[in-house]
């Protein structure tokens, strides 16, 4: 695999220069006075959290924040986050500009993408910490995560009060984030001017699992008088039960059919397409699997934070921050699939009656002797996520002060999962399949079904498998650092600091496949109606609206299943040590450039990553370690032109670790075929080299327009790769090649499939932004307002489709070009009211796909909520918010370049949810 380059690279020499033309002016006017206006601007960067009354105060405050700071910084306040209809964090922060969010369980926002890169270049901290978190999903959208990202969806938005979204790096801020840095913050006492008590709650409501779920939240603060001691505790808890329905087909595939049972009456045209080779241009493409989707997932979700404050003087600081997020899920599955084509041998005896064709893939047809199957899955996820942070902040002398965090995170996450699968027909066809029919005209994501049977009757199956799985993750953290600040003049200060931090992921997984000891005699009691209405709400006439689905609390009981021991999956059961330590200078500086404003920081951070990486291989547990340095220079500058107009320049170097899963040594090794499977724990890290420059034009206290171009250069990309090592250079134990049974040697040749660097991408872009107040419209329209922002970003590598061996060039993985977000809001003082939309455009999730196609990904995604609230008096207030007004559906497709197709991978839909509910302050 080779990079396209279409752009110059910015090289360090290009940093270089930049940083030394923006300090020059700098230093040579460092013995000017600073303005009194950039002294308070000095005194905003550091200011602690700012709590608001009312949405639109909130957004003045946010764009006072913006102009003020000498990075790239976007904040969401606390009224903000209270105000707008979102269930978690992630649906907060996806209105912040450049920010698009992933989504899962009905719909739910779940991880962040800043300016368009995957959330795992995204790097959060939570109380000035970096945040670890592991969490499951459906399986074509990940299954479990043992990635960088941060899942927001296990907090409420109600527990944090200020989101700063940072897209500019410092030397001063934790190095990890190539798309930026998200750090979230809690409530302190000593924020708040007098004691406070804050209530709210409300009813969630799914229309397609016609449910009632609660949502509560409650704040209450205590401060002495003098302000120099205080407690809080915030609660957060919700139920949500939510449905979410539609069909997958596990990717598309091509060729395997047994034309000899293909009717003659099928156009001889089509028939001759059936086992085109997936490199030829006439290949047709068929659903692996045909299957009708519905989920039931019930969580419960539990938040606490606990803050502890003691300031004995303006000179000595001491602060504690503690949180607790518990989030319980319970996914049922129902599934009801025609499976038949994802078997070589199950296609082969497949009859063909009937085939319509769009391009290069089949959209309708009629078949026999097709393995059909009920399936029940019920998988019970518990994150547990635990932190405690301390702070100390002294001033030793009147120019030097000193702060210091030592803190410590775990998150814990076990997932017990049943699946349980009745067949009409089996996949050995010892007993004969049945007739299926498919056609996809009313919409290409969701087809009609046919059945040749009752597909309601539990007699129309007999048992075919019971699946037990349970996994266990643990991740936890250490951080400790320290931070030095010397005040030269009043134009430049001095920033010193070191850290240190050490995570550990350990991994475990076991699983069961149990094909006997069920009685097939009683299916009455074995099966029984799925009890939700499928084909409700998804826009498509002739949709079955149920079907007999397996019992999975009778059949466990049957069969006894808990009495079953499971087996260590050895592949997937691994430990990851990393630790991180280094330090940083940086200088902030403050002066003028042909007589206008200058301010800015200039720093060098310098981390070294140590990693040890242990796992099973062959029944072995082996342990490999690794590390690296990096020298990470970075530059922000504020030229102010006007009291109303400013540009900013951004330049710097970061990095993006790996993500713990591609660390992981454990695998397989396959000696009779001579093949590896592992992961790779040399890797190293993205490195990015990133430039950007925004003109940003205050209009007025509500009103900001701002365009911000940016460019990155990213080396050291990692992809799934092979290449082909002798086993004695793969540094694997000899007893591996079973040179007992094999005829195999040191010196042999081997396929290895694992993880690797190499490439190198361009990335450019743009974020537009229109914060805009109808100040200048008469009466009631004056207080109404548009916050509005767009991202394009573009980047582009070359890959190689695994089949066919052809070379194709694709956006890089899960790279937005499209996002965007707008709300319409209206806010006086009695009354709010926001519509708001989000846009996600396309991007791209595997690279190459399996079965012969190029490229998986996402589809487009609009989604339309709203938000009304009536301040019945100052400390009162009733709400009523709703979220995805439009049914927006989730779409996964599969594809290839040459044709430029889109075929259906998954196709999910999770209905309307509305929230109504009151909140009370005192």
């Amino acid at each position: 695999m080779r990079s396209v380059h279409l752009f110059l690279r910015p090289s360090h020499t290009v940093i270089a220069a930049a940083l030394g033309l923006a300090m020059m002016p700098a230093m040579a006017r460092a013995h000017e006075t600073a303005p009194a206006a950039e002294e308070a601007a000095a005194q905003s960067d550091e200011a602690s959290t700012i709590v608001v009354r009312g949405f639109g105060q909130s957004i003045k405050n946010a764009i006072d924040l913006k102009r003020r700071a000498s990075v790239s910084l976007d904040s969401i306040l606390a009224s903000d986050i209270a105000s707008f209809p979102d269930t978690n964090l992630a649906e907060a922060i996806q209105r912040v500009p450049g920010v698009a969010i992933t989504r899962d369980a009905g719909g739910e926002g779940r991880q962040v993408s800043l300016r368009g890169f995957t959330p795992d270049y995204t790097l959060v901290r939570v109380a000035g910490m970096t945040a670890i978190s592991t969490s499951g999903s459906i399986d074509a959208r990940g299954g479990t995560s043992n990635s960088r990202s941060f899942d927001f969806n296990l907090f409420a938005s109600e527990l944090f009060t200020r989101i700063d979204v940072r897209k500019s790096a410092e030397a001063s801020v934790e190095e990890g984030g190539i798309g930026g840095t998200i750090d979230l913050h809690t409530a302190r006492p000593l924020d708040y001017a007098k004691p406070r008590f804050a209530l709210s709650g409300q009813g969630f409501y799914n229309s397609f699992s016609k449910d009632v779920a609660p949502r509560i939240a409650g704040l209450a603060s205590w401060r002495n008088e003098e302000g120099t001691l205080g407690a809080l505790v915030s609660v957060a808890y919700s139920q949500r039960n939510v449905v979410e329905k539609g069909f997958s087909t596990v990717r598309w595939a091509t060729g395997g059919w047994n034309l000899n049972n293909v009717s003659p009456s099928v156009d001889s045209s089509i028939t001759s397409r059936l086992n085109a080779g997936a490199a030829s241009a006439s290949a047709l493409y068929f659903p692996r699997y045909l299957r009708y989707d519905l989920y039931a997932i019930q969580q419960k979700r539990l938040g606490v934070t606990a803050a502890f404050q003691f300031h004995p003087s303006s000179d000595l600081q001491f602060d504690i921050d503690l949180l607790y997020g518990r989030l319980r899920n319970t996914r049922d599955e129902y599934h009801l699939d025609s499976n038949s084509w994802n078997s070589s041998s199950a296609l082969s005896r497949t009859t063909v009656s009937a085939l319509g064709v769009t391009g290069n893939q089949i959209t309708s047809g009629t078949f026999g002797n097709v393995w059909v199957r009920s399936d029940t899955g019920r998988y019970e996820a518990r994150n547990d996520y635990y932190q405690g942070v301390f702070n100390a902040k002294a001033r030793i002398t009147d120019r030097l002060t000193a702060d210091a965090l030592i803190g410590y995170q775990m998150a814990q996450y076990d997932n017990q999962r049943t699946e349980l699968y009745y067949t009409r027909g089996d996949s050995s066809h010892t007993t004969s399949g049945s007739t299926v029919g498919f056609d996809f005209s009313q919409n290409p994501n969701l087809p009609v079904m046919t059945y040749g049977f009752d597909i309601t009757s539990p007699n129309s199956y007999i048992f075919n498998l019971l699946r037990l799985q349970n996994q266990h993750v643990m991740h936890n953290n250490i951080e400790a650092k320290l931070n030095l600040h010397y005040d030269v003049n009043s134009q430049i200060k001095l920033h010193f600091g070191g850290i240190y931090t050490r995570q550990m992921l350990n991994q475990r997984y076991y699983t069961l496949d149990v094909t006997s000891n069920v009685v097939n005699s009683s299916p009455a009691t074995a099966l029984t109606t799925m009890p939700y209405n499928f084909g409700e709400g998804l826009g498509v006439s002739g949709l079955p609206t149920t079907w007999a689905a397996p019992n999975l609390n009778t059949v466990r009981a049957s069969m006894n299943a808990d009495s079953y021991a499971l087996a260590m999956d050895q592949a997937s059961t691994a430990r990851i040590i990393e630790q991180v330590s280094g330090g940083y200078v940086q200088g902030d500086y403050r002066g003028s450039l042909l007589g206008h404003d200058l301010r800015g920081n200039l720093g060098l951070r310098v981390m070294h990553t140590a990693i040890t990486s242990q796992g099973y291989i062959g029944g072995l547990w082996l342990s490999q370690g690794s590390g690296y340095t990096d020298f990470l220079p970075s530059l922000n500058a504020v030229w102010g032109l006007s009291d109303k107009f400013q540009l900013r320049l951004a330049a710097d170097r970061n990095l993006s670790r790996p993500t713990l899963g591609n660390l992981m040594i454990s695998g397989s090794v396959d000696a009779n075929n001579r093949i590896i499977r592992q992961g790779n724990p040399n890797l190293k890290p993205f490195r990015a080299d990133s430039l950007s420059l925004s003109a940003e034009y205050y209009l007025s206290p509500r009103t900001l327009l701002a365009v911000t171009p940016f460019f990155k250069h990213i080396e050291s990309l990692i992809i799934s790769s092979y290449d082909y090592p002798t086993y004695a250079s793969t540094g694997l134990p000899l007893t591996l090649l079973n040179v007992a049974t094999t005829s195999n040697s040191a010196s042999d040749v081997f396929t290895r499939q694992w993880y690797s660097n190499g490439q190198q991408a361009n990335v450019k872009g743009v974020e537009l932004t229109a914060n805009v107040g109808f100040d200048f419209l008469p009466g009631l329209l004056k207080n109404t307002g548009l916050l509005a922002n767009y991202t394009y970003a573009d980047g582009t590598a070359t890959y190689t489709n695994a089949t066919t061996g052809k070379a194709f060039v694709a956006t890089l993985p899960q790279l937005t070009r499209h996002s965007a977000n707008a709300t319409l809001y209206y806010t006086d003082a009695k009354f709010d009211a926001r519509v708001s939309l989000s846009y996600h455009g396309r991007y791209l999730t595997d690279l190459p796909a399996a079965n012969a196609n190029d490229l998986a990904g996402y589809n487009p995604r609009t989604q339309i909520d709203a938000s009304l609230r009536y301040n019945i008096t100052p400390n009162a207030a009733i709400t009523l918010d709703a979220v995805n007004l439009n049914n927006a559906a989730d779409s996964q497709y599969v594809g290839n370049v040459a044709d430029n197709s889109n075929r259906v991978y998954t196709y999910l839909k999770s209905g309307r949810s509305l929230m109504v509910g009151a909140r009370i302050t005192m």
